[in-house]
């Protein structure tokens, strides 16, 4: 049996989580636009384009016009400009950015194959793989609800974070977790009835004479 090694690139796709499937373009950032300040931050959790050495049509833009980051801290969204801003400027970055990283999708898998009886992805029989994908996608977006149940502005220090947008999206991805749920146990079942038909022994019976015994 083939170990299942491809899963994090297959969890990028079910979940459109790869490096070029979330576009940020022209986005506002955050940070004073005073003639002083040099330091801005993205909105988004995980970036994964660097703005100090991003090509073009990507990285910061002021007033519509396209420049380089001085320096970027991508753990942190934070970044610089070789000159602060005179006040007024409009201060946008376009960028790629992702919602998980790979530990954190490789604990997902880990949790589904825990849940269908294996000790490791890598151990996940092909038949099954699909239910472990649906699996991990609801442990995915069951993340992402308690992310947004958090209050923006805890994190951003907001005023303006909207609460009804927060939590519909968490509802929302709730209401997607469970789905993935439901899916994962439905292709675990129908593996285990074989593709929905009645549940069929797993042996056979071999017609034949067996000696009479005296």
């Amino acid at each position: 049996m083939a170990a299942w090694t491809t899963f994090l690139t297959e969890m990028r796709q079910v979940l459109r989580d790869g490096p070029t499937d979330r576009l940020r373009w022209r986005k506002k950032v955050f940070g004073e636009v005073d003639g002083t300040n040099v330091r801005f931050k993205t909105f988004e959790f995980r970036r994964v384009t660097n703005l100090s050495t991003a090509a073009d049509p990507l990285g910061v833009y002021l007033d519509g016009v396209r420049t380089t980051a001085l320096t970027d801290d991508l753990t942190t969204g934070v970044f610089t400009l070789g000159a602060a801003p005179a006040e007024g400027v409009s201060v946008e970055a376009s960028y790629y950015c992702q919602t998980f990283t790979d530990t954190e999708l490789t604990q997902f898998v880990t949790n589904a194959a825990e849940w269908l009886g294996f000790d490791a992805p890598s151990q996940v029989v092909l038949g099954l793989q699909a239910s472990a994908r649906e699996f991990a996608a609801g442990e995915a977006f069951h993340a992402l609800s308690r992310m947004y149940a958090d209050k923006l502005s805890e994190t951003f220090l907001l005023e303006d974070a909207p609460d009804a947008d927060r939590v519909t999206a968490a509802q929302t991805y709730k209401t997607l977790s469970d789905a993935h749920y439901t899916q994962a146990k439905s292709l675990r079942d129908d593996y285990y009835t074989r593709q929905g038909q009645s549940l069929q022994p797993l042996f056979g019976v071999v017609a034949g004479n067996v000696k009479r015994i005296p």
